[in-house]
C-alpha cells in the first residue's frame, strides 16, 4: 500500500478539468458531484476508510482522494491548483493556503499525531536514539514537511543530532524505505508504527512531539463542507481513534 501513496499528485491531474473541486461524477448520470480530497499522506489509511463511510452516507457524491506531502499540497492550492478540501499535518502549512485567499472557510484542527523513531522489525542497528550515529542510515522527511519539523524537534529535544542519510518527500516514503530495510532508522508518526508489522518504534523516554492536524474547505460547495463535517465529526473521530490518532 505505501508505494501507492506516491502515485496521489497524479490524481490531481486527472482531475484538473473539475470547476472548483466538484463537478458532474462523468458516468452519465449528470447529478452527482466529484469531490477532491487533498490530505497529508499519513492520513491514507484513515481518510480511505472514511470515503467509503461518507459516500455510503451520501450515495450522490464521489470522493477522489490525493496524498503528498502538506507542503507540496498547500503550495498547490495557494497556486490555484484543483481541490474542494484541505487537511494537512501541521497548522504552518494549512497557514500558506489560507493566506492565498484559495480557502472558503476557517480551518479546524480535528486531529494530532506523534512522531516516532522506527526501525525495521527485528533490527538491532538502532536501540536507543543515541545509536543514530554515522554508522547506521537514517531517512526523514524533506525540509518543510511536517514529518520533518517533527523530526528535528525530536532530535532537540533528545539532544542528538544525527546525520542524514536521506530525505523522502514525505512520511508514507520514509516508511516504504523502513518497510523494505533500505534504512536502519526513519521518523514517522505513531499512527505508521501502528499500521505497519514491518517496522517498530523505538523507546523515546518521555520525549513526545506531537503535531495538529487542520482541514479546511476550499469551496462553499454543499459536498465539500459536508466531507468536512464528516471528518470532524462522531463517524471520523472514529476511524482516527482506530488508526492511532489522538483527539485535538
Amino acid at each position: 500500500m505505501p508505494g501507492s501513496w506516491r502515485s496521489g499528485l497524479a490524481v490531481a491531474v486527472l482531475v484538473a478539468a473539475v470547476v472548483g473541486g466538484c463537478g458532474d461524477r462523468g458516468d452519465g448520470s449528470g447529478g452527482g458531484e466529484e469531490v477532491l480530497v487533498l490530505a497529508a499522506a499519513s492520513l491514507t489509511g484513515a481518510f480511505t476508510e472514511m470515503e467509503a463511510g461518507f459516500e455510503a452516507a451520501n450515495p450522490d457524491v464521489d470522493v477522489v482522494l490525493t496524498f503528498g506531502a502538506s507542503s507540496t499540497l498547500a503550495a498547490q492550492v495557494a497556486e490555484g491548483g484543483p481541490g474542494a478540501v484541505l487537511a494537512t499535518a501541521d497548522e504552518d502549512t494549512m497557514a500558506a493556503a489560507v493566506a492565498s485567499g484559495n480557502v472558503a472557510g476557517e480551518p479546524v484542527v480535528f486531529t494530532t499525531n506523534r512522531g516516532v523513531i522506527a526501525v525495521p522489525t527485528g533490527s538491532d542497528a538502532v536501540a536507543t536514539p543515541e545509536d543514530l550515529d554515522g554508522e547506521v542510515t537514517l531517512a526523514v522527511c524533506a525540509p518543510a514537511v511536517p514529518c520533518r519539523v517533527v523530526a528535528d524537534e525530536l532530535f532537540a529535544r533528545l539532544g542528538i543530532d544525527p546525520p542524514i542519510a536521506t530525505e523522502e518527500e514525505n512520511v508514507a516514503a520514509v516508511l516504504t524505505k523502513l518497510e523494505a530495510g533500505e534504512v536502519d532508522a526513519g521518523v514517522v508518526y505513531a499512527t505508521d508504527d501502528l499500521a505497519s508489522d514491518a517496522i517498530e518504534a523505538i523507546d523515546l523516554g518521555d520525549v513526545v512531539v506531537t503535531t495538529a492536524y487542520p482541514i479546511v474547505a476550499l469551496t462553499e460547495d454543499r459536498a465539500a463542507r459536508a466531507f468536512v463535517d464528516f471528518v470532524t465529526g462522531p463517524d471520523g473521530r472514529a476511524v482516527l481513534a482506530d488508526a492511532g490518532f489522538a483527539a485535538p
